[in-house]
Protein backbone atom coordinates (compact mmCIF):
# COMPACT_ATOMS: atom_id res chain seq x y z
CA UNK A 1 0.00 0.00 0.00
CA UNK A 2 2.63 2.67 0.77
CA UNK A 3 4.72 1.54 -2.47
CA UNK A 4 1.09 2.48 -4.18
CA UNK A 5 0.80 5.91 -2.20
CA UNK A 6 4.10 6.53 -3.00
CA UNK A 7 3.84 6.23 -6.46
CA UNK A 8 0.75 7.86 -6.91
CA UNK A 9 2.07 11.09 -5.05
CA UNK A 10 5.23 10.77 -7.78
CA UNK A 11 3.25 10.26 -10.91
CA UNK A 12 0.96 13.57 -9.68
CA UNK A 13 4.30 15.59 -9.14
CA UNK A 14 5.34 14.35 -12.41
CA UNK A 15 1.80 15.40 -14.41
CA UNK A 16 2.12 18.97 -12.48
CA UNK A 17 5.52 19.15 -13.58
CA UNK A 18 5.24 18.12 -17.47
CA UNK A 19 1.89 20.25 -17.89
CA UNK A 20 2.27 23.34 -15.51
CA UNK A 21 4.08 26.62 -16.75
CA UNK A 22 5.95 25.95 -13.68
CA UNK A 23 7.46 22.82 -14.13
CA UNK A 24 9.02 24.53 -17.66
CA UNK A 25 11.79 26.14 -14.69
CA UNK A 26 13.85 23.08 -13.54
CA UNK A 27 14.61 23.01 -9.68
CA UNK A 28 18.37 24.08 -9.60
CA UNK A 29 20.63 23.30 -6.23
CA UNK A 30 22.77 26.62 -5.36
CA UNK A 31 25.24 24.55 -3.32
CA UNK A 32 26.11 22.64 -5.89
CA UNK A 33 27.92 25.91 -7.34
CA UNK A 34 29.85 25.95 -4.04
CA UNK A 35 30.90 23.02 -4.06
CA UNK A 36 32.32 23.14 -7.84
CA UNK A 37 33.98 26.53 -7.42
CA UNK A 38 35.41 26.16 -3.69
CA UNK A 39 36.24 22.19 -3.85
CA UNK A 40 36.79 21.88 -7.25
CA UNK A 41 38.52 25.08 -8.36
CA UNK A 42 37.77 27.61 -11.13
CA UNK A 43 34.89 29.72 -11.30
CA UNK A 44 32.76 29.21 -15.01
CA UNK A 45 32.67 31.94 -17.50
CA UNK A 46 29.84 34.92 -17.44
CA UNK A 47 27.38 34.86 -19.96
CA UNK A 48 26.03 38.27 -19.67
CA UNK A 49 27.18 38.72 -23.20
CA UNK A 50 26.17 35.83 -24.82
CA UNK A 51 22.19 36.39 -23.28
CA UNK A 52 22.47 39.94 -24.40
CA UNK A 53 23.82 38.93 -27.94
CA UNK A 54 20.68 36.65 -27.89
CA UNK A 55 18.05 39.20 -26.82
CA UNK A 56 19.51 41.92 -28.71
CA UNK A 57 20.04 40.59 -32.16
CA UNK A 58 16.40 38.37 -31.70
CA UNK A 59 14.73 42.14 -30.90
CA UNK A 60 16.29 43.60 -33.71
CA UNK A 61 15.36 40.89 -36.10
CA UNK A 62 11.72 41.37 -34.54
CA UNK A 63 11.67 44.98 -35.35
CA UNK A 64 12.59 44.49 -38.52
CA UNK A 65 9.54 42.05 -39.56
CA UNK A 66 7.44 44.82 -37.58
CA UNK A 67 8.39 47.96 -39.32
CA UNK A 68 7.96 45.67 -42.75
CA UNK A 69 3.89 45.65 -41.49
CA UNK A 70 2.18 49.12 -42.58
CA UNK A 71 -1.57 49.26 -42.97
CA UNK A 72 -3.33 51.25 -46.20
CA UNK A 73 -2.87 54.54 -45.17
CA UNK A 74 1.33 53.53 -44.57
CA UNK A 75 1.06 54.17 -41.32
CA UNK A 76 2.97 51.54 -38.58
CA UNK A 77 0.41 48.87 -37.94
CA UNK A 78 1.84 48.02 -34.50
CA UNK A 79 1.54 50.29 -31.33
CA UNK A 80 4.44 50.33 -28.45
CA UNK A 81 2.61 47.54 -25.80
CA UNK A 82 1.79 45.63 -29.16
CA UNK A 83 5.53 45.69 -30.56
CA UNK A 84 6.83 44.55 -26.67
CA UNK A 85 4.49 41.78 -26.64
CA UNK A 86 5.86 40.08 -29.85
CA UNK A 87 9.49 40.68 -28.56
CA UNK A 88 8.18 38.75 -25.50
CA UNK A 89 6.48 35.67 -27.56
CA UNK A 90 10.33 35.83 -29.58
CA UNK A 91 12.11 35.31 -26.41
CA UNK A 92 9.29 32.72 -24.73
CA UNK A 93 8.98 30.37 -27.54
CA UNK A 94 9.31 26.92 -26.51
CA UNK A 95 11.89 25.01 -28.34
CA UNK A 96 11.82 21.39 -26.49
CA UNK A 97 11.23 19.53 -23.43
CA UNK A 98 12.60 21.01 -20.29
CA UNK A 99 12.52 24.86 -20.77
CA UNK A 100 9.36 26.68 -22.01
CA UNK A 101 11.82 29.84 -22.87
CA UNK A 102 14.16 30.08 -26.30
CA UNK A 103 16.64 31.48 -24.15
CA UNK A 104 16.69 29.24 -21.12
CA UNK A 105 16.39 26.95 -23.76
CA UNK A 106 19.63 27.78 -26.02
CA UNK A 107 21.83 28.39 -23.22
CA UNK A 108 20.97 24.84 -21.81
CA UNK A 109 21.91 22.92 -25.57
CA UNK A 110 24.93 24.76 -26.55
CA UNK A 111 28.01 23.71 -24.85
CA UNK A 112 30.16 26.35 -25.55
CA UNK A 113 28.19 28.47 -22.43
CA UNK A 114 29.45 27.20 -19.31
CA UNK A 115 27.07 25.95 -16.72
CA UNK A 116 27.48 24.17 -13.30
CA UNK A 117 26.74 21.35 -13.69
CA UNK A 118 28.77 21.55 -17.17
CA UNK A 119 26.20 18.78 -19.07
CA UNK A 120 22.89 18.23 -21.02
CA UNK A 121 20.02 17.39 -20.08
CA UNK A 122 20.05 13.81 -18.70
CA UNK A 123 16.85 12.74 -17.02
CA UNK A 124 18.02 12.11 -13.19
CA UNK A 125 22.30 12.92 -13.93
CA UNK A 126 23.16 14.95 -10.37
CA UNK A 127 20.43 14.75 -8.33
CA UNK A 128 22.52 12.30 -5.87
CA UNK A 129 24.73 15.11 -5.32
CA UNK A 130 21.90 17.67 -4.95
CA UNK A 131 20.37 18.75 -1.06
CA UNK A 132 17.30 16.83 -2.59
CA UNK A 133 18.70 13.29 -2.65
CA UNK A 134 16.47 12.06 0.21
CA UNK A 135 13.44 13.07 -0.97
CA UNK A 136 11.97 10.53 -3.17
CA UNK A 137 9.74 12.91 -5.42
CA UNK A 138 12.29 15.16 -5.78
CA UNK A 139 14.81 12.17 -6.81
CA UNK A 140 12.80 11.78 -10.06
CA UNK A 141 12.62 15.27 -10.73
CA UNK A 142 14.65 16.36 -13.45
CA UNK A 143 17.46 18.91 -12.06
CA UNK A 144 18.61 21.93 -13.83
CA UNK A 145 22.13 23.48 -14.38
CA UNK A 146 23.54 27.20 -12.76
CA UNK A 147 25.12 29.78 -14.89
CA UNK A 148 26.71 33.20 -13.88
CA UNK A 149 25.36 36.40 -14.45
CA UNK A 150 27.08 39.56 -13.61
CA UNK A 151 28.97 37.03 -11.22
CA UNK A 152 25.99 36.10 -9.60
CA UNK A 153 25.19 32.63 -9.88
CA UNK A 154 21.41 31.50 -10.59
CA UNK A 155 19.48 28.94 -11.98
CA UNK A 156 18.60 28.65 -15.71
CA UNK A 157 15.03 28.46 -14.31
CA UNK A 158 15.77 31.82 -12.97
CA UNK A 159 16.00 32.75 -16.30
CA UNK A 160 12.36 31.18 -17.18
CA UNK A 161 10.83 32.97 -13.93
CA UNK A 162 12.13 36.57 -15.37
CA UNK A 163 10.47 36.15 -18.92
CA UNK A 164 7.42 33.80 -18.57
CA UNK A 165 6.54 34.59 -15.14
CA UNK A 166 7.54 38.25 -15.80
CA UNK A 167 5.29 38.57 -19.06
CA UNK A 168 2.11 37.31 -16.81
CA UNK A 169 3.44 39.67 -13.80
CA UNK A 170 3.05 42.22 -16.79
CA UNK A 171 -0.40 41.59 -18.11
CA UNK A 172 -1.68 41.45 -14.90
CA UNK A 173 0.00 44.63 -14.04
CA UNK A 174 -1.35 46.09 -17.10
CA UNK A 175 -4.83 45.12 -16.37
CA UNK A 176 -4.55 47.03 -13.10
CA UNK A 177 -3.41 50.09 -14.03
CA UNK A 178 -6.23 50.24 -16.43
CA UNK A 179 -8.24 50.15 -13.61
CA UNK A 180 -6.66 53.46 -12.38
CA UNK A 181 -4.61 51.34 -9.51
CA UNK A 182 -1.15 53.23 -9.09
CA UNK A 183 1.77 51.83 -10.24
CA UNK A 184 2.78 50.60 -6.66
CA UNK A 185 -0.71 49.20 -5.85
CA UNK A 186 -0.88 47.54 -9.69
CA UNK A 187 2.43 46.08 -8.56
CA UNK A 188 1.91 45.10 -5.68
CA UNK A 189 -1.47 43.14 -7.17
CA UNK A 190 0.56 41.30 -9.39
CA UNK A 191 3.28 40.24 -7.18
CA UNK A 192 -0.07 38.87 -4.66
CA UNK A 193 -2.00 37.02 -7.76
CA UNK A 194 1.22 35.92 -9.38
CA UNK A 195 3.41 35.19 -7.44
CA UNK A 196 2.17 34.54 -4.11
CA UNK A 197 -0.61 32.60 -4.54
CA UNK A 198 1.45 30.00 -7.44
CA UNK A 199 4.58 29.62 -4.84
CA UNK A 200 1.70 28.50 -2.29
CA UNK A 201 -0.10 26.46 -4.78
CA UNK A 202 1.24 24.21 -7.60
CA UNK A 203 4.48 26.50 -7.72
CA UNK A 204 5.37 25.92 -4.91
CA UNK A 205 4.09 24.14 -1.51
CA UNK A 206 1.54 21.47 -3.52
CA UNK A 207 4.16 20.39 -5.65
CA UNK A 208 7.86 20.87 -4.58
CA UNK A 209 6.84 22.17 -1.20
CA UNK A 210 8.77 25.05 -1.44
CA UNK A 211 8.54 28.36 -1.07
CA UNK A 212 10.99 29.75 -3.31
CA UNK A 213 11.44 33.57 -2.90
CA UNK A 214 13.71 33.37 -5.45
CA UNK A 215 11.21 32.85 -8.11
CA UNK A 216 9.48 36.20 -6.93
CA UNK A 217 12.62 38.16 -6.92
CA UNK A 218 13.11 37.01 -10.93
CA UNK A 219 9.60 37.17 -11.59
CA UNK A 220 9.44 40.82 -10.57
CA UNK A 221 12.39 41.47 -12.63
CA UNK A 222 10.90 40.73 -15.39
CA UNK A 223 7.57 42.73 -14.82
CA UNK A 224 10.33 45.63 -14.83
CA UNK A 225 11.68 44.55 -18.06
CA UNK A 226 8.65 44.07 -19.79
CA UNK A 227 7.38 47.87 -18.35
CA UNK A 228 10.46 49.30 -19.69
CA UNK A 229 10.07 48.63 -23.08
CA UNK A 230 7.36 51.62 -23.16
CA UNK A 231 7.25 53.13 -19.98
CA UNK A 232 9.23 56.20 -18.56
CA UNK A 233 10.98 56.72 -15.65
CA UNK A 234 10.77 53.00 -14.40
CA UNK A 235 13.95 52.73 -12.90
CA UNK A 236 14.45 56.54 -11.99
CA UNK A 237 13.55 59.67 -13.65
CA UNK A 238 16.61 59.64 -15.46
CA UNK A 239 14.80 56.15 -17.25
CA UNK A 240 13.62 56.20 -21.04
CA UNK A 241 11.89 53.52 -22.68
CA UNK A 242 13.61 50.87 -24.75
CA UNK A 243 11.51 51.79 -27.75
CA UNK A 244 11.23 54.52 -29.77
CA UNK A 245 8.97 55.68 -32.82
CA UNK A 246 11.76 57.05 -35.06
CA UNK A 247 9.94 58.66 -38.48
CA UNK A 248 7.37 55.82 -38.55
CA UNK A 249 9.98 52.63 -37.96
CA UNK A 250 10.34 51.33 -34.21
CA UNK A 251 13.62 50.96 -33.00
CA UNK A 252 15.85 50.39 -29.72
CA UNK A 253 16.81 53.69 -28.13
CA UNK A 254 19.97 51.52 -26.60
CA UNK A 255 20.99 47.84 -26.26
CA UNK A 256 19.31 45.42 -23.66
CA UNK A 257 21.92 44.52 -20.84
CA UNK A 258 20.58 41.73 -18.58
CA UNK A 259 23.15 42.80 -15.98
CA UNK A 260 20.35 45.54 -14.63
CA UNK A 261 17.96 42.56 -13.47
CA UNK A 262 20.23 40.16 -12.29
CA UNK A 263 20.51 40.25 -8.19
CA UNK A 264 21.74 37.71 -5.63
CA UNK A 265 18.25 37.49 -4.76
CA UNK A 266 17.36 34.65 -7.13
CA UNK A 267 20.44 32.73 -5.94
CA UNK A 268 18.77 30.85 -3.77
CA UNK A 269 21.93 29.82 -1.85
CA UNK A 270 22.18 33.83 -0.71
CA UNK A 271 17.82 34.31 -0.43
CA UNK A 272 16.61 31.04 0.61
CA UNK A 273 13.42 29.21 -0.07
CA UNK A 274 11.36 27.92 2.73
CA UNK A 275 10.05 24.50 2.88
CA UNK A 276 7.15 22.47 4.31
CA UNK A 277 8.27 20.45 6.96
CA UNK A 278 8.07 17.53 4.69
CA UNK A 279 10.73 18.44 2.40
CA UNK A 280 12.72 20.39 5.47
CA UNK A 281 13.21 16.92 7.15
CA UNK A 282 15.09 15.82 4.24
CA UNK A 283 16.86 18.72 3.28
CA UNK A 284 18.25 19.64 6.77
CA UNK A 285 20.59 17.54 6.84
CA UNK A 286 21.92 17.87 3.45
CA UNK A 287 22.47 21.41 4.17
CA UNK A 288 24.57 20.25 7.26
CA UNK A 289 27.00 18.57 5.22
CA UNK A 290 28.04 21.66 3.07
CA UNK A 291 28.35 24.07 6.19
CA UNK A 292 32.24 23.40 5.96
CA UNK A 293 31.91 25.70 2.75
CA UNK A 294 30.96 28.95 4.42
CA UNK A 295 34.33 29.09 5.66
CA UNK A 296 35.78 28.75 2.06
CA UNK A 297 37.41 31.86 0.58
CA UNK A 298 35.54 31.63 -2.21
CA UNK A 299 32.06 31.57 -0.52
CA UNK A 300 32.90 34.57 1.97
CA UNK A 301 34.09 37.07 -0.83
CA UNK A 302 30.69 35.88 -2.93
CA UNK A 303 28.30 36.76 0.03
CA UNK A 304 30.12 39.79 0.24
CA UNK A 305 29.60 40.92 -2.73
CA UNK A 306 26.25 39.66 -2.37
CA UNK A 307 25.64 41.68 0.02
CA UNK A 308 26.21 45.08 -1.76
CA UNK A 309 23.45 44.71 -3.73
CA UNK A 310 20.09 46.79 -2.57
CA UNK A 311 16.95 45.12 -2.30
CA UNK A 312 14.16 45.58 -5.03
CA UNK A 313 10.92 47.03 -4.41
CA UNK A 314 9.65 43.37 -4.60
CA UNK A 315 12.03 41.96 -1.80
CA UNK A 316 10.72 44.93 0.10
CA UNK A 317 7.33 44.31 0.24
CA UNK A 318 7.66 40.76 0.69
CA UNK A 319 9.89 40.96 3.66
CA UNK A 320 6.83 43.35 4.89
CA UNK A 321 4.56 40.63 4.68
CA UNK A 322 7.00 37.93 6.34
CA UNK A 323 6.93 40.29 9.40
CA UNK A 324 3.69 40.83 9.37
CA UNK A 325 3.59 37.22 9.85
CA UNK A 326 1.56 36.81 6.13
CA UNK A 327 4.88 34.97 4.40
CA UNK A 328 6.74 31.97 6.58
CA UNK A 329 10.49 32.99 7.23
CA UNK A 330 13.03 31.79 5.42
CA UNK A 331 15.44 32.84 7.71
CA UNK A 332 14.26 29.95 9.98
CA UNK A 333 15.65 27.13 7.60
CA UNK A 334 18.67 29.30 6.03
CA UNK A 335 21.89 27.65 6.03
CA UNK A 336 23.16 30.31 8.46
CA UNK A 337 21.40 29.03 11.04
CA UNK A 338 21.36 25.35 10.17
CA UNK A 339 24.90 25.28 10.70
CA UNK A 340 25.41 27.23 13.89
CA UNK A 341 22.58 24.78 15.32
CA UNK A 342 24.94 22.10 14.44
CA UNK A 343 28.39 23.27 15.23
CA UNK A 344 26.54 23.76 18.68
CA UNK A 345 25.36 20.43 19.15
CA UNK A 346 28.62 18.70 18.09
CA UNK A 347 30.48 21.03 20.37
CA UNK A 348 27.78 19.78 22.85
CA UNK A 349 28.39 15.70 21.62
CA UNK A 350 32.63 16.38 22.53
CA UNK A 351 31.42 17.64 25.84
CA UNK A 352 29.58 15.25 26.73
CA UNK A 353 32.41 12.74 25.53
CA UNK A 354 35.47 14.03 27.46
CA UNK A 355 32.93 14.02 30.44
CA UNK A 356 32.34 10.27 30.16
CA UNK A 357 35.96 10.00 29.32
CA UNK A 358 36.74 11.89 32.52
Amino acid sequence: MRQVFIFVIFLANTILFLFSSASNALETDQYLVWKSVSVMGGEIKDSADYINRFLNDGIKNILSKVNSNVNKKGNLEYECEEVMKKILKYINKRKDFGYNNSLASTLWKDNSVEKIPQTNFTLFAFNKDSIYKNDLIMLFTPLGPSIRVNDIYIGLDKLIHMFVEGSLYYKIYADAIKNDLSVEDATIHAINKQGIKLERGVYGYKTSRTFSYGDLEANFQGLLFARRFCEDKVRGDSDTPYLKNNNGKWELTREIDIKDYINPYMDESFSNSHYLPSMWNKIKPQLQKVCYLLKSEWVIKQREYYSKFAKSFSQLYLEKLIKQGDLNDPRSQSIDLVCKEYESENEDNKYEICKQGK
